[in-house]
């Protein structure tokens, strides 16, 4: 399963449609308008009105609200009118990607468009540099507790169907565009219960994502997307496996009376509570039971949910030497038992943890307590040791995933962008000196600061963006990735597949990339040595004069 099944899968199970309902409406009224604008207002001899019907009715959506889109597309109301524009490109791990948009406003929506590929490293296409890709068809979704799969293959076949599909919660049926309506009105007709009736384009071949990192740019990415009300649908033809889909995060509290808990999961860019709780212990024990407790109850936690990655609140030292010392065992034992449990650890100081949470580095118990459940978007109420530990977990989470930094110079705070991978290797933390070089890129969406690690990464930064097709957020993932003496190398031996290894790049961006490359850096008048791989400070003066 890959492409449009598989992210509807995944919507279904994250709850993204129910969190958004307004957006979903928004989506839904521009189509109704639109098709009765180019079919017409009666709904039977209209198939794409018939469509755009039956989503919205499927989304739970009042009659009069889509009687009233109806009307405004007929002409008999007041109404917007919407231009359908269709993107290509090529998204995270090298998913090839289609976006269908409806807007009033073009320039706007090819800006937002734009900026979405740039911030997440991706290139837009021509038209028809993927579309080939996919194929156009009819899917109609069927809940699986409603009917058998023997009787639903009987019903489909009869109906002229082209294939059937198991899923987790449904089964998929696929027809021909022309004979969606058709196949739809005969289970109807069969009492087969029907959900999703649309056209889609679905991927001729999947590309399959095998890593975490890979797995959740693609999900932000297409999520990002989805989140801009002038799109409508997004395609694209990745496959990622059930153990890739699943990013769940641990914050904890330690506590020798109270440990709080939290198990967080992380999609995109949305992070969401999965359980929090407490592991309290009895005071009138003595310590070695105590921590007995801790151990075999956080041993539970971690069985039931298998996190990946843990954040723990650094030891807070109390003016009471005896309270620091039972705290820090306490402490010792739930790092021991993470460790045990193969699951990485990342210690934050509260500090730390409230300007994630709180943005204010001095903020109070109860602001912790609100902002979580913000972040959250949930009602639930959270225990104090509860919303510090949830806290620990976002915090983990934005400094796994969060690539931007405000930097301090001279007074002034400036939000810099750095890849993730400069970001593990410099191990930044709050309130560290450290020395960037920066680089400012003007476009007509936006003015941003890139961060490097070297002069001569900034250099061949510049040198990347001079590469068609390659935007600033691309040019940051391959230096972070390949590296520039790997990418000398690279260009001197025409090896692009190096390249190919970097999310977002796909054979073609590769070789496009040695080729440009190698002629960018043999028309330069003090060249570097290609046969050799080396540069230096020197030769690299005049290049930068150059660029």
């Amino acid at each position: 399963m890959s492409g449009h099944s598989k992210w509807s899968t995944i919507k279904r199970k994250k709850g993204a449609i129910d969190a958004q309902r307004s957006k979903v409406f928004t989506k839904i009224i521009k189509e109704i308008t639109v098709a009765a604008k180019m079919g017409g207002s009666a709904v039977n001899a209209n198939p794409r009105l018939r469509t755009a019907v039956e989503w919205a009715k499927s989304e739970n959506m009042p009659a009069d609200n889509i009687a009233r889109a109806i009307k405004k597309g007929a002409g008999e109301l007041e109404n917007v009118s919407y231009e359908e524009i269709v993107y290509e490109g090529y998204g995270p791990a090298g998913t090839a990607v289609i976006i269908e948009c409806l807007t009033d406003n073009r320039n706007r929506t090819a800006a937002s468009v734009r900026t979405i590929f740039n911030k997440c490293g991706c290139s837009l296409g021509n038209t028809n540099s993927v579309l080939y890709m996919f194929d156009r068809k009819g899917v109609i979704a069927v809940p699986k507790d409603t009917i058998s799969e023997d009787t639903l293959t009987e019903h489909a076949i009869e109906a002229g169907s082209e294939d059937i599909q198991t899923n987790e919660d449904t089964y998929t049926v696929y027809t021909a565009p022309a004979d969606l309506h058709k196949v739809a009105d005969y289970l109807d007709g069969k009492g087969v219960k029907t959900q999703d009736v649309k056209i889609g384009l679905f991927a001729q071949n999947a590309i399959v994502v095998n890593s975490k990192e890979g797995a959740m740019q693609v999900m932000r990415f297409i999520e990002m997307l989805e989140d801009d009300d002038d799109v409508q649908n997004v395609h694209t033809n990745f496959d990622i496996s059930e153990e890739l889909l699943t990013e769940l995060y641990i914050g904890i509290d330690p506590g020798s009376r109270i440990t709080g808990y939290g198990v967080l999961e992380n999609s995109g860019n949305r992070i969401s509570l999965v359980t929090s709780g407490t592991i309290k212990t009895n005071p009138e024990e003595d310590i070695a039971r105590r921590l007995l407790t801790i151990k075999n109850r956080l041993e539970d936690v971690i069985s039931e949910f298998n996190p990946t990655d843990a954040g723990v609140e650094a030891v807070f030292h109390s003016v009471n030497a005896r309270s620091s010392l039972i705290l820090g065992q306490a402490r010792g034992v739930i790092l021991v038992t993470l460790a045990a449990a193969g699951i990485a650890v990342r210690e934050f100081s509260p500090k730390e943890i409230k300007l994630a949470t709180v943005g204010y580095g001095s903020a109070e118990k109860s602001q912790i307590q609100q902002m979580v459940r913000l972040i959250l978007n949930t009602n639930k109420t959270f225990s104090e040791d509860e919303a510090d530990a949830v806290a620990a977990g976002i915090c983990l989470i934005n400094s796994v995933y969060d690539q931007d930094l405000i930097v301090l110079a001279g007074g002034v705070g400036y939000e810099i962008y750095l890849g993730s991978a400069v970001l593990q290797r410099m191990n930044i933390k709050v309130g560290n000196n450290i020395k960037l070089h920066a680089d400012t890129v003007v476009r007509e969406d936006s003015i941003r600061i890139y961060g490097f690690e070297t002069d001569t990464a900034k250099t061949f930064f510049r040198l990347l963006l001079s590469v068609s097709g390659i935007g600033p957020k691309l040019a940051m993932t391959v230096i972070g990735h390949v590296g520039v003496s790997r990418i000398i190398q690279s260009v001197k031996t025409g090896n692009y597949q190096v390249f190919e290894d970097v999310p977002g790049i796909g054979k073609k961006s590769a070789q496009k990339i040695v080729i440009e490359l190698e002629a960018k850096l043999r028309k330069l008048s003090v060249p570097i040595d290609l046969s050799s791989g080396k540069y230096s400070r020197q030769n690299l003066r005049p290049i930068r004069r150059q660029i």
